[in-house]
């Protein structure tokens, strides 16, 4: 990866909403025996996915793109299950997460 551009930082941002979007309306996919709600939580995932392969086919490094998401996902996916669903949530979570988050940062410099 050359640079970290605006448009970089959209399409990471997009997919990320797009993945938060498709895990958080699992639940009401009701085990995938809601066909609407299914269609809609795989398009989703299918999006932010896409999304994904675009950047990567674009020159954004696998190595970077794949741990971000797998930092930013769940901790957006903390965020709606506490906020929509109440589900319990520990500071301990929400810390390892951006930790997660900002060591990723750091090894894509180094």
């Amino acid at each position: 990866m050359n640079g970290f551009s605006l448009s970089i930082g959209i399409s990471i941002a997009l997919s990320a909403l797009a993945q938060i979007a498709g895990a958080s309306i699992l639940p009401m996919t009701r085990g995938l025996n809601q066909v609407t709600v299914t269609v809609i939580c795989a398009l989703c995932f299918l999006t932010g996915l896409g999304i994904m392969s675009r950047l990567i086919y674009s020159g954004v490094n696998l190595t970077f793109v794949v741990p971000l998401m797998s930092a930013l996902v769940p901790m957006g996916c903390v965020l709606v299950a506490t906020l929509l669903y109440t589900e319990p949530v520990s500071i301990a979570k929400i810390s390892i997460l951006i930790l997660a988050c900002v060591l990723i940062g750091i090894a894509n410099m180094l």
